[in-house]
């Protein structure tokens, strides 16, 4: 009802829509998409209650159509990167040269060296 999608047309997203696997729960519980006339919907495994649902807008269904896809297929993604910085109490000290911190050093080298040339790449 928050987002004016009645319940008719959830029946009828499962009757008529494109179905396909959607992520599964926090839990592991299984959920399904139906795609049907410009809506999303998310239902739980029985596919008799709504988890969520949004429409479409015309302008952003594609671009959203292949986000969802790279993300159900995370082969498709080449890299991933994570990085994780120490925050303990030595991080506070002043003994990198030209730096405030070890942290302020760290996270200068970070920005300089890795996220400015990614920046650069991607433009």
């Amino acid at each position: 009802a928050e987002r004016s999608i009645g319940r008719e047309e959830l029946q009828a997203a499962v009757l008529h829509g494109r179905k396909e696997r959607a992520h599964p729960s926090r839990t592991g519980q299984v959920r399904w998409k139906y795609v049907h006339k410009g809506v999303v919907y998310i239902t739980d495994e029985t596919s008799k209650h709504e988890v969520t649902s949004w429409r479409q807008e015309d302008n952003d269904s594609m671009a959203g159509a292949e986000v969802y896809g790279a993300l159900a297929h995370p082969d498709g993604f080449t890299t991933h990167i994570v990085f994780v910085v120490d925050h303990s109490g030595s991080m506070r000290k002043m003994d990198v040269s030209g730096y405030e911190s070890r942290s302020n050093a760290v996270y200068t080298t970070l920005v300089r060296d890795f996220f400015l040339p990614q920046l650069a790449l991607s433009t």
